[in-house]
């Protein structure tokens, strides 16, 4: 898993890293820290490139973190 030679290690890192985004989507926006509001848009972006399906979830997920940060909750 920590080379990232497999497709099933690529596949884990980009999801454990969307994981923690989805988190914070699901989080009180008062709980983030300034620097998460950049972050969660673009966290784990390069790691979901090693599959098609995983940049579609990736950006819905920064969808979803625009979203909140535009209705402030």
């Amino acid at each position: 898993m920590q080379a990232q030679q497999t497709r099933e290690a690529k596949i884990y890192k980009a999801l454990d890293k969307m994981e923690a985004c989805i988190q914070h989507n699901e989080s009180p926006l008062d709980t983030w820290l300034p620097l998460e509001h950049e972050l969660n848009q673009t966290y784990g972006t390069e790691n979901a490139a090693c599959e098609k399906r995983l940049s579609e979830l990736r950006e819905q997920v920064r969808l979803d973190t625009v979203e909140k940060l535009k209705n402030g909750r």
